[in-house]
């Protein structure tokens, strides 16, 4: 997931479009290219992003009760 929200940073404007990994990180998060619906798409990433730093925070919390 980390790499795929770098991957999309990449994108432009920040960076000139590298197709070979920008449409890949859109499929990832199920936005299509180019962006239509900002909005939708930021609410897709961040649901993605969310749930990625909930599942971390439970592996540190099990791993700090087991120790």
């Amino acid at each position: 997931m980390f790499k795929k929200l770098n991957d999309l940073r990449k994108g432009y404007p920040v960076h000139g479009d590298n197709l070979e990994s920008i449409v890949p990180a859109h499929d990832y998060f199920g936005i299509p290219y180019p962006v239509s619906d900002n909005e939708l798409a930021w609410e897709k990433i961040l649901s993605k992003y969310f749930y990625a730093m909930r599942e971390i925070l439970k592996i540190f919390i099990n791993a700090r009760g087991k120790g």
